[in-house]
């Protein structure tokens, strides 16, 4: 008996599944199809892969998950959204946007902002995010002396056009899974500061896509902001190559591509065979 031929490959040309798929159904239900497939590949434990960067797949190998059995694919974001940045400007306005949550470390923040107020009177403060920590955040910004130099945004739905209108942003946080935030912030071309955790340290290369800190740090946080303040240029030049950086790796087409990758590397390899040992 003959053997039956080989699937096409995708270089050679389209498969039969995605002939069929372009031809009669139109490229958003092979979208909407190719992710239910690799959700139905997840749960019959041909494949596991986490929305995530490195920390994520350290997470499941600590977890018993062998490695070969891991696909990761980092969140996706629309750089259509961010308008790009034409040219450094100075630092003046300085934006987080987070939940308002014991893990967030936003007191770290308003600390740093009193230690900055002598010295930087023009430095204004945005916080954005709703949660159960509002009121006490309100009162130790007032305790603190600095009520006036910040402004508590609340949730919001115009997150881009904050990001435009801000010159730094700056997440204190004490642990990070995957911030979208802060990868929102970079697609928006601004420099960020944020704490060397969790996936931070995937997402920033410091002194080159931004600056990291170590987490509870109020003065550390506050000399990394001087310096950005102080060298409008230089936060000009991590602002932009942090937006280059999610242009390379955290669009979401490459999002979008890395799950079509996934999807085909499992429908064309035999049952049972790891598509990193095919």
């Amino acid at each position: 008996m003959t053997k039956p031929e080989k699937t096409q490959a995708r270089t050679g040309g389209e498969t039969a599944p995605e002939r069929f798929l372009d031809r009669h159904l139109g490229n958003a239900v092979h979208l909407f199809l190719t992710l239910l497939a690799v959700l139905i590949l997840v749960a019959a434990a041909i494949a596991t892969f986490a929305l995530g960067v490195g920390a994520a797949s350290r997470q499941l190998e600590s977890e018993g998950v062998p490695s070969a059995r891991i696909s990761v694919i980092p969140n996706g974001v629309s750089l259509d959204r961010f308008a790009p940045r034409l040219a450094p400007r100075p630092v003046s306005t300085v934006l987080t946007v987070a939940n308002l949550r014991t893990e967030k470390a936003h007191e770290i923040l308003l600390a740093a902002a009193a230690a900055l107020a002598p010295t930087y009177r023009a430095l204004h403060f945005k916080i954005v995010g709703d949660g159960p920590r509002m009121n006490e955040l309100r009162a130790l910004a007032a305790t603190l002396g600095i009520a006036d130099r910040v402004s508590f945004l609340g949730h919001r739905e115009d997150v881009p056009a904050l990001l435009a209108d801000a010159d730094a942003f700056v997440l204190p946080s004490r642990s990070e899974a995957f911030p979208n935030g802060a990868i929102e912030a970079m697609a928006a071309g601004l420099p960020v500061v944020a704490s060397a955790v969790g996936g931070l340290l995937d997402l920033i290369e410091p002194g080159r896509t931004g600056l990291l800190v170590p987490p509870d740090d109020p003065r550390a946080l506050a000399d990394a902001i001087a310096s950005l303040v102080d060298a409008p240029a230089t936060a000009g030049a991590l602002g932009a190559a942090a937006r280059d950086e999610v242009s390379r790796r955290y669009s979401f087409d490459r999002m979008v591509r890395a799950f079509e990758d996934l999807y085909l590397s499992h429908l064309e390899m035999p049952r049972g065979v790891s598509s990193r040992a095919a």
